[in-house]
């Protein structure tokens, strides 16, 4: 069994060498209707080349999908608009509102959760327990407040 296998793998990569490894040609009666005699597409480059009846290779345009780079992220503080704050800002804003009791430990458990919850209603926010956006947005004022 694993000699087949090994022969199958060996069959599969000729193969695959033999296709032009990622280049497509499509051929036929184009020629006959005054169109291009075959379109060439490079698998790896997105480029599609149309060959004319002459033979001349005219380059028809690239793929437009973008190559998997990531890009770094910038550094920010977790406390500005943009992002998200983290379960300790959370809930130390909500212990300076006045909602939270329980210890500042980076732990969202149920009393957090009451405490967020609360803090929504009283602010006229949809009450799910989740700081979002729009809940960060009016709880972050609390952030750096002493205690109420």
């Amino acid at each position: 069994m694993h000699k087949f296998l090994v022969i199958f793998i060996v069959l599969l990569s000729v193969a695959v060498i033999a296709t032009g490894c990622g280049k497509k040609e499509v051929t036929g009666s184009e020629a006959e209707l005054g169109m291009p005699m075959s379109v060439t597409v490079d698998g790896s480059t997105g480029t599609t080349n149309l060959i004319t009846k002459t033979g001349e290779t005219v380059e028809v345009g690239t793929s437009q999908v973008q190559p998997n780079v990531m890009e770094p992220m910038q550094a920010s503080s977790a406390s500005t608009a943009s992002a998200m704050p983290t379960t300790q800002e959370i809930q130390t804003a909500l212990k300076n509102a006045g909602l939270y009791t329980g210890a500042v430990d980076g732990k969202l458990g149920p009393k957090s959760k009451k405490a967020i919850t609360d803090f929504q209603q009283q602010n006229g926010l949809t009450a799910d327990g989740k700081v979002g956006s729009k809940t960060w947005e009016k709880l972050k004022t609390y952030l750096n407040q002493n205690q109420q």
